[in-house]
């Protein structure tokens, strides 16, 4: 197959998962319009509201597209334009898969990368400080409970939350020593080299991707409230 052929091959190929994406994107809309109440419009507030919301999407995406360029810098010599196009077409992917699977493997697709384990390996680690960022978040609205609403329940429930941050933060900060001793096992042996790619991602950089998912959360939350407030529905911030 000539360069010509290739050239438009992944034109019409992209044209295709393009419009396949905008009908599933319009799909879902219309959907969740049909059952929501016409009136609802008319009590909302000012339109800045949403006009701020959009702006802390852009800054959300161009985070997460930094913390990829990270980590897939890790793996292979990857410039922030093309991690982030990396990291649209995981979006893209997310959007037609269950519960957003397609995610990583649409990132890793798009750098058409040779050996594609390498990202997934460093992927981890982003899905992790994510995830930790979610146990920390959840920690922090744990305590507010148990302030406010003191009961054995919220305190059995702090007391594992706790125990889930420890364990988080112990395997997400010691990640690299895991995949090593996957040489112990014959059948993993191969894979133990990847464990060598941690090395790259040392505690500063690791620190780096904490702090940005922690942004991330933080940017969640703020549009979470920005929208209530756009609804006219009276939420204090700090509690919020």
């Amino acid at each position: 197959m000539n360069k010509s052929t290739k050239i438009w091959l992944n034109y019409i190929a992209g044209g295709i998962i393009s419009i396949f994406l905008l009908w599933s994107i319009y799909t879902q809309v219309v959907k969740q319009l049909h059952s929501l109440d016409a009136a609802a419009w008319q009590h909302t507030g000012p339109a800045i509201y949403l006009v701020v919301c959009v702006a802390l999407m852009l800054a959300n995406t161009s985070l997460e597209g930094y913390k990829w360029y990270l980590l897939s810098n890790a793996a292979g010599d990857i410039g922030y334009r093309t991690a982030y196009g990396s990291y649209l077409a995981g979006v893209a992917f997310s959007i037609v898969t269950p519960n957003r699977i397609g995610e990583y493997p649409g990132r890793v697709l798009y750098l058409r990368a040779g050996n594609t384990f390498r990202y997934v390996t460093v992927s981890v680690i982003g899905v992790l400080s994510q995830l930790w960022t979610v146990y920390l978040f959840g920690l922090f609205g744990l305590v507010y409970y148990n302030i406010y609403y003191p009961a054995m329940l919220p305190k059995i429930a702090l007391g594992f939350c706790l125990i889930s941050n420890v364990a988080a933060a112990i395997v997400f900060l010691k990640f690299g020593d895991w995949l090593p001793r996957l040489q112990q096992f014959s059948w993993l042996r191969r894979f133990g080299v990847y464990g060598k790619l941690l090395n790259r991602v040392d505690l500063k950089k690791q620190t780096l991707v904490l702090a940005i998912s922690i942004a991330r959360f933080a940017i969640f939350t703020a549009q979470y409230l920005i929208l209530m407030k756009w609804l006219n529905v009276d939420l204090p911030a700090f509690d919020g």
